[in-house]
């Protein structure tokens, strides 16, 4: 009894030690970075490189004391800004989070298209009602649950989009070997890096 009452203790504060933190996935071992490893990131945005940092992972999405200076990976304010990189990873049509829940549209006017749920269901909304006439009785229909339903039934069939162009960029450096990091992004890691550095990852 005591010593499950203390695994689930350590267990309770390992995880307030943790909160905050997270992780990236890096590009040649499948493996998340972790506090104190030694790391290469890149901020791409549409395949554009805005930053780069190189040093040992800090837990928090940046290296050393990057996050402390003026326009530094993470920082207060710039390009590579906190709210800068979470807008690439997590908030553009080709950002790395959105990779799951976006899906490729052929738009009758823009051709092939990145869209998510609620943008693929206003797209045949406007089809709709360009279609049948923007009167009381079709606008209504589009709002209706049958609608909506089959909205998101054609949605489940369009194939996913595969590609991200906007995010973090993150290596091993170890993995990296004195490549080029590229420009495409990492995923978040699952397990938010936690636990200790790894030897082979660390200089």
């Amino acid at each position: 009894m005591v010593l499950v009452i203390g695994q689930t203790l350590a267990k309770f504060v390992e995880r307030v030690i943790n909160v905050g933190k997270f992780s990236y996935i890096c590009r040649g071992c499948g493996q998340s970075l972790r506090e104190g490893e030694h790391v290469v990131m890149r901020h791409v945005r549409s395949g554009s490189v805005l930053g780069e940092v190189v040093g040992n992972y800090d837990g928090y999405g940046s290296v050393g004391i990057e996050a402390e200076l003026v326009n530094g990976f993470r920082s207060e304010s710039g390009v590579n800004s906190d709210d800068e990189l979470e807008l690439s990873c997590g908030h553009l049509h080709d950002s790395v989070d959105n990779l799951g829940r976006m899906r490729v549209f052929n738009h009758p006017v823009n051709g092939k298209v990145d869209v998510d749920f609620f943008e693929h269901r206003e797209l045949l909304r406007a089809a709709y009602l360009i279609k049948h006439g923007n009167t009381p009785d079709a606008r209504t229909f589009t709002r209706s649950t049958e609608f909506m339903c089959a909205a998101d039934d054609a949605f489940e069939l369009l194939p996913h989009a595969t590609t991200a162009a906007s995010g973090v960029v993150a290596w091993h450096t170890t993995c990296l070997a004195g490549g080029q990091p590229g420009i495409e992004p990492s995923e978040r890691a699952r397990d938010q890096g936690v636990g200790a550095a790894r030897p082979e990852f660390v200089e």
